[in-house]
Order: structure tokens, then C-alpha cells, then sequence
């Protein structure tokens, strides 16, 4: 079975919503943005999470995204 890292909802910032359960989050402790599938409260990691002091969280979601 394939173990996958979530995390609480609660914990970051959601700062876009990309349909079909799928966000793009900021934690505010680090600053850094990734993309998750929602399921409730839980977050499931879709890819890495990066940082840009250039750009907005948005931004950096946007990119991650692909759009």
C-alpha cells in the first residue's frame, strides 16, 4: 500500500480553488505555496511546494498549476 502525507486543513491558508477538490494553499509560517486535493479537512500533496519572494501566493499557485 502507498503511504501518502497529508495534512490538516486548519494548517495553511487556502488561497485558490481549482475545481474538482483541488486547491492552492499557502503556509503562512514558511511562505510556501503547493498544490493539494481536498478531502474534507485533510490535504493530499499534489507536487512540491515552492517559494518565490517576486511573486504572490497566487502567482506561485498559478505557475504550480500550469496555468
Amino acid at each position: 500500500m502507498l503511504k501518502t502525507e497529508t495534512i490538516s486543513a486548519s494548517s495553511v491558508e487556502i488561497i485558490k480553488d481549482y475545481g474538482d477538490d483541488m486547491i492552492g494553499a499557502l503556509h503562512p509560517k514558511t511562505g510556501y505555496v503547493g498544490i493539494y486535493m481536498q478531502d474534507e479537512d485533510v490535504l493530499f500533496p499534489c507536487g512540491n511546494l515552492m517559494k518565490n519572494p517576486n511573486k504572490t501566493p497566487i502567482e506561485i499557485a498559478d505557475q504550480i498549476w500550469g496555468a
